[in-house]
């Protein structure tokens, strides 16, 4: 919102420009079929339970079953020491292949993740480039074989206040900003639109170092 003001125990200050969305994106390589990994990333709480950034206490899809366009899951989690509650709803489904979610959280994001299956051509294993040893060698072309699945995650979200106060308290250690130093975010616009950058970016990286971390851990679990 345009000339917002934030206020918190530990900061006092003044934006001049909206807060524009974020959005996250990581991808990652997996030995394992395009099914195996339809079957994990659509399975809600074991997929939660792969993210070392949160403690899973209750994932459950509100009627049973299978997800579906749609559907909504219940989440109940401990992240960083404090209990989150939200639910997500199946935007779009496309088996084996998309799945878009979208939460009613107190910051809404919506998340995609995309499957491609990756193949590889027998002599180019072997050989290294198939079209240079086909020609050299005058090898007959054999059909690809799937070796895996690429895992695509993608995160958009629009920060909340509350989000940005948080990183910019990490960015200081923790500790709690003097009179001084709010009176001059206060009055200096420049000032505490640069802190809010700046704590956007640690957002931001912070956020796609969890997502490296799980999608690591997807990886380690199907392998």
């Amino acid at each position: 919102m345009s000339g917002e003001i934030v206020y918190s125990d530990s900061s006092f200050t003044h934006y001049s420009s909206p807060i524009t969305p974020m959005l996250v994106s990581r991808n990652i390589d997996i030995a394992a079929t395009a099914e195996r990994v339809w079957t994990l990333v659509t399975d809600p709480r074991r997929r939660a339970s792969l993210n070392p950034a949160v403690k899973v206490i209750e994932v459950e899809i509100e009627g049973g079953g299978l997800l579906q366009r749609d559907s909504s899951t219940r989440y109940r989690l401990e992240i960083g020491g404090r209990i989150v509650e939200y639910r997500t709803r199946v935007l779009e489904l496309v088996p084996g292949r998309r799945l878009v979610t979208r939460s009613d959280s107190a910051a809404p994001f919506e998340t995609t993740l995309e499957l491609m299956p990756q193949t590889r051509h027998p002599w180019r294993a072997a050989l290294g480039h198939v079209s240079l040893a086909s020609r050299l060698l005058r090898l007959p072309s054999a059909t690809p074989l799937t070796s895996g699945t690429r895992l695509s995650h993608s995160e958009r979200l629009e920060p909340t206040t509350d989000m940005i106060q948080r990183a910019i308290d990490q960015l200081g250690g923790g500790q709690d900003l003097g009179w001084r130093e709010r009176l001059t975010l206060w009055l200096d616009g420049d000032a505490s639109e640069r802190l809010r950058d700046h704590a956007l970016q640690h957002l931001e990286s912070s956020l796609g170092v969890t997502l490296d971390r799980w999608l690591a851990a997807i990886r380690d679990d199907l392998e």
